[in-house]
């Protein structure tokens, strides 16, 4: 094995650990020593994107994809980065691209659906979740994503399915639980509603958002102090939550 290799393998080692500081010391001097090998700046631009570094992420995708132009999945993560940084319409054209180079590839339809929800391309995002699920049945975010999609475009009812589906595939994520919460307080289940967010301070007691949203439920309830006591923790967790109920 070369000298590159071995910090390679190393930068991987801790890049799996999340130690991401120290990966990137060791896939820097991989790049140091060899320069044509397009797995290092690809792995090098993910531990970039890990450290919200996104700028400098996509200039190494960019340099992997040079090295490496048929690889859909450098094409995948480069649109998560660009996503990352707003670049919404760039990153759907190098979706376009991975699902190009491998149209099996499920999580490049998922990505492609999260950023046209990001471009209100509710309907379009919905066909890239279908894809999404057709091609990975048990895709516990792509059904919930599309969920998401689906209430933007006010079909609850589909929208409380998919989320349904998310939590029998995952019944520890919080955010499914939170957005079916809040699709059943779109159609006034306000009671329904408030299990859902229960749960999903259960499972992260620093939801703040789950809490803000519970109070609102309440609030409808005619459950005024139990309200007012969620909304105040959802301030002491995050500031932003300054509405009025």
């Amino acid at each position: 094995m070369s000298s590159s290799e071995k910090y390679y393998e190393e930068g991987i080692n801790y890049y799996k650990n999340g130690k991401y500081e120290k990966a990137l010391e060791y896939f820097d001097k991989a790049i140091e020593l060899d320069n044509t090998k397009s797995k290092y700046y690809s792995n090098r631009g993910g531990v970039k994107n890990e450290l919200e570094q996104y700028k400098e992420a996509v200039k190494d995708y960019d340099k992997a994809i040079e090295l490496d132009p048929n690889n859909n999945a450098i094409y995948n993560n480069r649109g998560n980065a660009k996503a990352n940084l707003k670049l919404y319409e760039e990153a759907v054209k190098d979706y376009d691209k991975a699902i190009e180079l491998d149209n099996n590839d499920s999580t490049a339809y998922y990505n492609r659906g999260n950023t046209k929800s990001d471009l209100k391309l509710y309907e379009e995002a919905v066909k890239d979740y279908d894809k999404a699920i057709e091609l990975d049945p048990n895709y516990a975010d792509a059904y919930n994503n599309r969920g998401n999609a689906k209430s933007d475009l006010k079909l609850y009812e589909e929208a409380i399915k998919d989320y349904d589906k998310a939590i029998g595939l995952d019944n520890n994520d919080s955010t499914a639980y939170y957005n079916r919460g809040s699709t059943k307080s779109d159609l006034k289940l306000y009671e329904e509603a408030v299990k859902d967010y229960d749960k999903a301070i259960e499972l992260d007691p620093n939801y703040a958002d789950a809490y803000n949203n519970r109070s609102v439920a309440k609030f409808n309830l005619f459950q005024y102090e139990e309200a007012i006591k969620d909304y105040k923790k959802s301030l002491e967790l995050d500031s932003k939550n300054n509405i009025s109920i």
